[in-house]
């Protein structure tokens, strides 16, 4: 499961852990197809659109690199 590593700091990164039923690995639909993190009420952001770039959580904004398509 993707989960949030550090939930205090102002740009969390994300992890791939082990599913368990904790805040921090779950995610919501929010605005425009965003996900934001339960525990930490930020946005899972791709900081540079460049594939293999680690995502990280920020701010939710309706920004580009906020916007994920889920099938």
């Amino acid at each position: 499961c993707a989960s949030v590593s550090s939930v205090p700091a102002s740009t969390a990164g994300v992890v791939l852990r082990k599913c368990a039923a904790l805040k921090v690995q779950e995610w919501v639909a929010h605005g425009r197809n965003e996900l934001r993190n339960v525990a930490s009420g930020k946005c899972l952001t791709d900081p540079s659109l460049t594939a293999g770039t680690p995502v990280s959580v920020t701010a939710c904004a309706g920004a580009k690199d906020q916007v994920w398509w889920l099938p």
